[in-house]
């Protein structure tokens, strides 16, 4: 109805206009949080403002804490800066041996060596472990490990010969060898291997090349077959360099220029530094900033060191000082009462009527407006509620959607629970109940349930207990060929439907089996940070563990642009749209998925466990207990025959050992009594029963409902 009527429901373009403008006239983003959503806290309003009066005290706190912190970094980085120059020389000195060391543990299969024991992924600084140091910033002797770690003790040899830090030097040394030897860097983030493609084009050259590296780089630029940063090509203007020094030199003055303009523009902008920047100031311009990200605080600064590394640098009268500061916001912190919890909401925004968009076009508007209004086709049933003029209507669209008398409402809420009770809905088309949507199999059922469900105070809960405790819902899944002569696709519900679980409760009975299902209602999986929820294109920005939670699923989060693995693979609905019916498919991947899912293999051990961790029982025992919990129905004897010999031959095959790994189950129960009895410290009766409890849980029994 955007662009014309609708072609088959009685909705007219300006209804559709008339209720855009009860939208348009509303805010979800805050332009003063600097284009956040809106959120709003769930508290009273005196205990708000004591939480708020407390929070100030602290950000006061903490910001005499970081302006000491920025004070005394400035006075360790600020050399750092001026020593450009020394630092790109010395790395030039150093990076052989380094580059030797990396290729010999590449050789044998080790782990590149980085100062935190990992990859030499260049890290933000505060992702270095700390390391002591003397006064003038080399490390201290290490005895027979520097004499065994030669790249380091090179490293912290070449540091003090040229009176800089052995710390900021390996810093730089890493970087260099990451963007020289890794792949390349994608995306917008600032790279050194862009700044300084014509530094290891002069470094790689003798100086007596150094006219020929310059005509190259200069027909390199002109190509633009490589990425060079803008501001750096400037270098290779004018005369060649005579020496690598006078290259340094040229790199250092640049960096210079680009402090000078920092400086001056925060100075415009009445700043002491980029933290008091807001989201919506400017910024160098972007060749600028591509350098100045290099060498100032924050993520990418190469000569920055962990905060906690540079604090050991610190004169001791700024360290007691900081202890002092950071008790007082510990004391704070303490005093202050818990922060209210928040939830996502709306305020009001400039009140407008849209005019309608004749044929969906903003350039072709009509001349009058259409007054905010809602859907005239109910107006027999529900009396439009007039909208204030200084409103912009959510409140009168709320009364008009939950109006007792509202053909719609309650109608799509019943046939949506009932739905997922039986696997359709008394309208199998549940966000269609238009002209050209299904008709209702039992009409008078559904307005009963709907009737019955206003009149119950909207209560879902009520609505579960009508459709659960009837003798519909209670109905087998038994065949009957004489029924199913008469109604081949149960549309009258003569049985009940077999269907395939949902995602979420195979999760949660995989967590059931395992012993491990947290069954806590309410509350959250962990402490609510909204915005903590932010992904990247490969997955979690430093969140690795937002699915591990063993609640159940309907306290998990969803994000849309991470989706749980398990649940993609069983027709999740799409979170970014509203989904009525979910597709049921039946794809070899879902198969794939519960016998090679390291999460279905540790619920198949954690199982497994819970087995052999009943006392006194024999193996059939046990066998029909796995039935039981997974199937609802107990073993019969070909199943239990089968299940035994199938025991036998996983005994057969197991191996010596297996290592301790995390699992999905519960601690183990102190073993069983007898002596004969199977225990779930025995490695092969674990690795046994470990197995079939896999075989029952990928048969297709367990995710469908008979």
């Amino acid at each position: 109805a955007r662009c014309h009527d609708h072609k088959f429901d009685p909705i007219p373009t300006a209804d559709y206009y008339a209720m855009a403008g009860v939208l348009r006239s509303t805010s979800t983003m805050s332009n003063a949080a600097g284009m956040r959503w809106l959120e709003r806290p769930l508290a009273p309003e005196d205990a708000l403002a004591e939480y708020e009066v407390a929070q100030k005290l602290v950000a006061e706190a903490r910001e005499k804490v970081d302006e000491v912190v920025r004070e005394q970094n400035d006075v360790l980085r600020g050399p750092r800066r001026a020593a450009l120059a020394d630092y790109l020389l010395a790395v030039e000195e150093a990076y052989p041996s380094w580059r030797s060391e990396q290729a010999k543990r590449e050789e044998a299969g080790e782990t590149p060596r980085s100062r935190d024991g990992g990859g030499d992924e260049p890290k933000p600084a505060g992702d270095d472990t700390p390391r002591p140091r003397d006064g003038d910033g080399a490390e201290p002797a290490r005895g027979d490990e520097a004499a065994r770690d030669e790249p380091a003790g090179t490293i912290a040899r070449v540091a003090k010969d040229r009176g800089l830090e052995a710390a900021v030097l390996e810093k730089w040394v890493r970087a260099f060898y990451r963007y020289r030897e890794g792949p390349p860097v994608e995306g917008d983030a600032p790279s050194p291997s862009a700044v300084f493609v014509i530094w290891n084009a002069y470094a790689a050259a003798s100086p007596d090349r150094y006219e020929q590296v310059t005509e190259d780089l200069r027909a390199l630029i002109a190509s633009e077959k490589v990425l060079t940063a803008p501001l750096t090509r400037g270098l290779v203007r004018g005369p060649a360099p005579k020496s690598l020094e006078e290259v340094a030199w040229r790199y250092a003055s640049l960096f210079a220029t680009i402090e000078i303009a920092w400086e001056e523009h925060l100075m415009r902008l009445g700043l002491k530094d980029e933290d008091e920047l807001a989201p919506s100031d400017f910024r160098l311009p972007r060749e600028q900033e591509e350098l100045r990200w290099l060498v100032y605080d924050g993520y990418f600064c190469i000569p920055c060191l962990d905060q906690e590394e540079e604090e050991k640098l610190y004169p001791p009268e700024a360290l007691e000082r900081l202890a002092e500061l950071r008790a007082e916001v510990e004391r704070l912190e303490e005093a202050s009462p818990p922060a209210p919890p928040y939830a996502m909401a709306v305020e009001e925004a400039e009140i407008v009527d849209l005019p309608v968009h004749i044929r969906g076009s903003h350039l072709n508007l009509a001349d009058e407006p259409e007054p905010r209004g809602f859907l005239k086709v109910t107006d027999h049933l529900v009396p439009p509620p007039p909208v204030a003029a200084g409103a912009s209507g959510r409140l009168e669209l709320a009364r008009w959607i939950t109006h007792p008398e509202h053909p719609l409402t309650a109608r799509v809420i019943v046939n949506r629970v009932w739905h997922w009770h039986f696997g359709r809905g008394l309208v199998d088309t549940p966000s269609n109940f238009g002209a050209i949507g299904s008709k209702p199999t039992h009409p008078d059922l559904l307005d009963w349930l709907a009737r019955r469900f206003v009149e119950g105070g909207w209560s879902l809960k009520n609505l579960h207990r009508n459709i659960m405790l009837s003798s519909t819902y209670r109905l087998s899944s038994d065949y009957d060929a004489a029924n199913a002569a008469v109604d081949e696709e149960n549309r009258l519900l003569w049985r009940m439907n077999r269907r395939r679980l949902e995602v979420e409760p195979i999760r949660d009975a995989l967590l059931q089996l395992a012993g491990r299902l947290d069954l806590t209602i309410g509350g959250r999986v962990e402490e609510y940070d909204a915005r903590g929820y932010v992904f990247g294109e490969t997955g979690t920005l430093g969140r690795v563990d937002i699915y591990d939670a063993p609640r159940r699923s309907i306290y998990m989060p969803v994000v849309r642009t991470a989706i749980y693995n398990i649940f993609g693979g069983f027709d999740f609905g799409d979170a970014s749209d509203s989904v009525g019916d979910r597709s049921e498919t039946v794809v070899p991947r879902q198969a794939l998925l519960m016998m090679n899912s390291p999460f279905v293999e540790e619920a198949a051990l954690g199982f497994a466990r819970q087995l052999l961790e009943l006392e006194g029982a024999s193996a059939a025992e046990r066998i029909d207990t796995a039935f039981v919990r997974a199937y609802g129905r107990p073993a019969d004897e070909i199943e239990i025959e089968d299940s035994l010999a199938f025991l036998d031959a996983m005994r057969a095959v197991a191996p010596a050992a297996e290592p301790e790994r995390p699992t999905l189950g519960a601690p183990a129960s102190p073993p069983a009594s007898e002596e004969d009895a199977p225990r779930s410290g025995d490695h092969t009766e674990l690795y046994a029963w470990t197995r079939l409890a896999h075989v029952i849980l990928a048969a297709s029994e367990f995710i469908y409902v008979d």
